[in-house]
């Protein structure tokens, strides 16, 4: 079997965390040694790297003068990648025509992400985060969407309640509710 292609990635990260107290008894990475804190703040830089595609592989860059239509767009339903493939090539007949079939690299969707945790009181807690994708200009890659989110949480050992309100693209907040009882 041959392969269609390979690539290389990275994440790299940091993470502080303020403890209530000292540490004597604190093991790493075991949750029940790690204490009570104040609060958290860590950074990342996901998914730095590329991919390389074999071939079979079109593309087409598609301009403003070109016109394209996808006859009924949202009543398309698809169960299979080959099925998206067909309808792909069925409406955009161009692709196939003008593209290159052969060998491209695409990089991957790169991002900053940066996440804050504070406990205002023994049971509450306040949780922010932040990705941003990072664009690269003039590269051939999927695009990660940005998103801030803030997350109040009360929790005990044995229950949890959050109200995660995020903002997609920092565009309309979205909101929700979360719930932990023991582990589930």
């Amino acid at each position: 079997s041959r392969l269609s292609g390979r690539g290389a990635g990275v994440d790299i990260g940091v993470t502080w965390k303020r403890r209530l107290h000292n540490s004597e008894r604190y093991t790493p990475y075991d949750p029940c040694t790690d204490g009570d804190y104040l609060f958290k703040v860590g950074a990342s830089l996901l998914d730095f790297g590329r991919i390389s595609f074999y071939g079979p592989a079109y593309r087409n860059l598609f301009n403003q003068n070109e016109s394209s239509q996808w006859d009924n767009f949202a009543g398309t339903q698809v169960s299979s990648p080959n099925q998206v493939d067909s309808l792909i090539s069925s409406n955009f007949r161009s692709v196939m025509s003008n593209g290159q079939d052969g060998r491209f690299r695409m990089k991957l969707p790169t991002a900053l992400s940066v996440q804050g945790d504070i406990r205002l009181h023994p049971q509450f807690y306040l949780f922010g985060s932040l990705l941003v994708g990072l664009p690269r200009m003039m590269s051939l890659g999927v695009q990660r969407t940005s998103y801030i989110s803030v997350v109040p949480r009360w929790e005990t050992r044995h229950l949890e309640i959050s109200i995660p309100v995020t903002a997609y693209g920092f565009r309309q907040p979205m909101i929700g509710l979360c719930f932990r009882l023991n582990s589930l």
